[in-house]
């Protein structure tokens, strides 16, 4: 009896990069510690095709579909925060972007992982119409929302924000999907987020025969 995989999982990272992923509720801050647990996926997904997408007020591509590992994890390390004529957070948009690069793929398997520590505010596409649009092209959205539950959350330099996350949305983006949506509020959360999307989408191309 072996093991083998029958079909790739074609994945798009698409990560929330506005301002407020500085806040320091994640040590040392959300955005490095959404990068640093994003590269511990990207080390165990072997053999899979895997890009990134990073947005805030827009979208932009920050390493096309590979299998590479290293250039995929030096691409991650060189993910700062928007600046600040690109803040905001434009999830419709994000997700439509992220569509249009997984639409072509031809894997039984497309997974697009969301990460957002905000609500829609920019963008021309409200993010439902977004997931609808996605899921006719049969692609699967895990949402997660990264920030603490208090109300606010210090940023060094800017102060203290308010914490925004439309779980409601979140939850209907995944929903719509066939995904999944997951709330991590620490580093710990965060890794374990990334552990159950790693196992769920094992299962899928994972065979024994004899």
């Amino acid at each position: 009896m072996q093991e083998i995989n029958v079909d790739v999982v074609d994945i798009v990272l698409v990560i929330d990069i506005r301002s407020s992923m500085l806040a320091t509720d994640f040590s040392p801050n959300r955005l490095e510690a959404v990068k640093k647990t994003a590269k511990d996926f990207i080390k165990e997904r072997n053999g899979s095709r895997i890009g990134v997408l990073v947005f805030a007020g827009e979208s932009f591509v920050q390493c096309p579909w590979t299998v590479d590992q290293d250039v995929l994890l030096s691409l991650m390390d060189e993910i700062n925060v928007a600046e600040q004529s690109y803040d905001g957070t434009a999830i419709g948009m994000a997700i439509a972007s992220a569509t249009n690069r997984l639409r072509h793929s031809d894997a039984k398997s497309k997974v697009m992982i969301l990460l957002s520590d905000g609500s829609n505010n920019a963008g021309e596409l409200d993010p439902l119409t977004s997931a609808d649009l996605a899921s006719n092209f049969n692609i699967k959205i895990y949402t997660i929302g990264a920030g603490t539950n208090q109300d606010v959350s210090f940023i060094p330099g800017r102060g203290y924000i308010r914490n925004e996350i439309d779980e409601a949305t979140l939850k209907s983006i995944a929903k719509r999907t066939d995904g999944q949506y997951f709330r991590a509020t620490n580093v710990a959360g965060l890794e374990q987020v990334y552990k159950t999307i790693d196992a769920l989408e094992r299962t899928e191309i994972e065979i024994k025969e004899y």
